[in-house]
């Protein structure tokens, strides 16, 4: 059996899934304006997800985080596992991340749907369900230099 074949679908139902997710959340908020729930696990593994894809591009010229900025992001709910915080890093042009707490130069708390509405741009980088500490410029421009 091809391995990689019996991957790849898995990776694109996962992909498909956390953006339908984000867009099914925004579409609620925008109909009736109330928020649509979204399990903290899955929220966090979007939000995986979404720093794989961005750790996968090619190094860019205006990269998300300058060389060795950190951005951290925590989720304020209960992610078993510590899987609910993210260390990012900025890394000649790309970006590296893992799962931990650490101090960044910006650190970003909500819960994990606010983190993931939030870093795929749903909501307002100074969203109120988002607490942004230390250098905000860190955060806004991670906004800026990460869409698709």
């Amino acid at each position: 059996m091809d391995l990689h074949r019996a991957a790849a679908p898995a990776w694109w139902v996962r992909r498909r899934l956390h953006e339908a997710t984000v867009h099914r959340a925004a579409a609620a908020v925008s109909r009736s304006g109330r928020r649509f729930p979204i399990d903290p696990q899955w929220a966090a593994d979007g939000v995986s997800e979404w720093l794989g894809l961005l750790a996968a591009r090619p190094a860019a010229d205006e990269p998300p985080l300058a060389d060795g900025a950190t951005l951290h992001l925590h989720a304020t709910d209960d992610v078993p596992d510590g899987a609910g915080e993210w260390m990012v890093r900025g890394a000649v042009g790309r970006v590296v991340w893992e799962h931990g707490h650490g101090k960044g130069d910006a650190a970003v708390r909500g819960t994990a749907a606010d983190l993931l509405q939030g870093v795929t741009r749903r909501i307002p980088a100074d969203d109120d369900r988002l607490q942004v500490l230390g250098d905000a410029g860190v955060w806004t421009g991670w906004l800026a230099r990460t869409g698709f």
